[in-house]
């Protein structure tokens, strides 16, 4: 007899697991949780890593840039930026051409903190891809990437980024 309150449920047919937006969700799952945990030895969240690594990259970026390079709404990542702010990782000034905007900066402490999640990253697609041999890893990425460009305008990818995104190479399966 099953205990009272405990849903009667059937066993999920094995072509359920196999589904491509199942995997799909797995995958994100997985990838995210192992990013997490490579990431809490920093004090850096996941979102505050993709700040100071786009600002990295791009030194004096506005702050739309950086919504618009994470696809992150303004109200979360002004939060985001006044915390990175508080912490003397992030600077913000006058940018150089439009003086209603904010110019971001790393400073010294960020950049330290940046390359410091930058190797927790490393580990983490380290770890993620761990099972593959290299040419795996290759058609696995390739194959991402070749989703990304065809499908990005429904994650809010404007096709202008996706095209800018490099080409997959090495996709076909033999």
């Amino acid at each position: 007899m099953k205990p009272a309150g405990v849903p009667n449920r059937k066993p999920l047919p094995a072509e359920f697991y196999r589904k491509p937006g199942y995997l799909a969700r797995q995958a994100y799952r997985i990838s995210s949780a192992i990013f997490a945990e490579e990431l809490s030895t920093t004090g850096v969240t996941p979102l505050q890593y993709g700040v100071l690594h786009v600002v990295d990259l791009n030194p004096g970026i506005e702050q739309n840039g950086v919504c618009d390079a994470l696809h992150v709404d303004r109200s979360t990542l002004g939060s985001v930026i006044d915390r990175l702010e508080e912490k003397g990782w992030i600077r913000r000034g006058p940018h150089a051409s439009d003086h209603r905007a904010n110019a971001l900066t790393l400073e010294a402490e960020g950049k330290s903190v940046a390359l410091e999640a930058r190797r927790a990253e490393r580990r983490a697609a380290a770890r993620l891809f761990e099972m593959f041999e290299p040419a795996e890893k290759k058609l696995v990425t390739s194959l991402l990437l070749r989703l990304v460009r065809h499908h990005g305008r429904f994650a809010g990818i404007p096709a202008s980024r996706s095209e800018g995104l490099p080409k997959a190479r090495g996709t076909r399966l033999k």
